[in-house]
C-alpha cells in the first residue's frame, strides 16, 4: 500500500516537472522564432516575374513599368524574379522574411535560378532584400546581394520606379563582371541573443531532466528502505511468534 502510494507521488512529481521545464522553454524561446514572418499573397507560375505588392507601395503604372523594365534581364539570364513589398515594423527582420517566402514558394518555382527583391516600408523608413537562389547563386552571391542592399539603402529615392531602375543597373553590371564590391561583410554576428537564449532553453531543459531523475533516485531509494523496514517487521515478528509457540509448547 505504502509503496503504491509512494510510486504514485514519483510519477506525479516527475509529470509536473517535465511540464513546467516545457514551459519555461516555451516562454524563454526567442521572439524571432515564435514569432511568425507575415503573410504574403503570391501567385507564381515559375517563369514570369511577380509582384506581390502587399504593403500597397507600387501603383498599378509603376508595376506594369517595373515588370517591364525587368524583362530584359529575364531574357538575358533565364531566372525568375520576384518583387514583394511588406510593411516595415519594430519586429520586422529581412532574414526570417526571405526564408519565409522561400520556404512557402519554393513548390511554385521551376526557373534555373530564382532571384528575390523585398521591400519594406512604413512611409519613412524603408529596408531592402536582395536574395538569390538555385544557378543564380553563382552570379549573385550574397556578399553581392548585401553589398547593392546597402548601395540602394544609402540613396534617396523619390519613387520605387527609380528603386527598381537603379536595382537593374546594379544587376546588369554583375552580369557583365563590371560590378565592384564597396562594403565589407559585417563580421557581426545577429543571431548572438538567439544562441545564448537557445543555449538557457537546453540548459533549462536538462536541469528538469536532472531533476526528475534526482526525485525517481530518491524516492526509489526510500521504497528500498521502507521494503526493507517492513521486511524487517514482519521477520521480527514471525521470529516472536515461533518462540512464543515454542515455549507454549514446553
Amino acid at each position: 500500500m505504502i509503496k503504491r502510494y509512494i510510486s504514485n507521488i514519483n510519477k506525479s512529481l516527475i509529470e509536473l516537472i517535465l511540464i513546467l521545464t516545457f514551459t519555461a522553454i516555451s516562454i524563454t524561446a526567442p521572439c524571432s522564432l515564435i514569432q511568425a514572418a507575415s503573410e504574403y499573397d503570391i501567385t507564381i507560375d515559375g517563369v514570369n516575374p511577380v509582384i506581390a505588392d502587399n504593403a500597397n507601395l507600387l501603383s498599378d503604372y509603376e508595376e506594369i513599368t517595373i515588370l517591364n523594365m525587368v524583362d530584359e534581364l529575364k531574357e538575358q539570364t533565364g531566372f525568375q524574379y520576384i518583387f514583394i513589398t511588406s510593411e516595415l515594423t519594430d519586429s520586422f527582420s529581412k532574414e526570417r522574411e526571405l526564408e519565409y517566402i522561400y520556404n512557402h514558394t519554393k513548390g511554385d518555382i521551376r526557373a534555373p535560378g530564382t532571384i528575390l527583391f523585398l521591400v519594406a516600408s512604413n512611409g519613412t523608413d524603408t529596408e531592402y532584400a536582395l536574395q538569390a537562389y538555385g544557378e543564380s547563386k553563382n552570379t549573385y552571391s550574397h556578399p553581392i546581394c548585401h553589398d547593392i542592399e546597402l548601395v540602394l539603402g544609402e540613396s534617396d529615392f523619390t519613387d520605387y520606379i527609380t528603386v527598381f531602375e537603379d536595382l537593374f543597373s546594379h544587376m546588369k553590371n554583375v552580369d557583365s563582371g563590371n560590378y565592384t564590391v564597396t562594403h565589407k561583410q559585417e563580421s557581426t554576428n545577429n543571431n548572438i541573443p538567439v544562441i545564448i537564449l537557445s543555449l538557457l532553453a537546453s540548459m533549462i531543459t536538462a536541469t528538469g531532466i536532472v531533476s526528475a531523475l534526482a526525485f525517481k533516485k530518491r524516492y526509489s531509494y526510500n521504497n528500498v528502505c521502507l521494503n526493507a523496514t517492513a521486511t524487517n517487521i514482519l521477520e521480527s515478528k514471525i521470529t516472536y511468534l515461533r518462540t512464543t509457540s515454542n515455549n507454549y509448547k514446553l
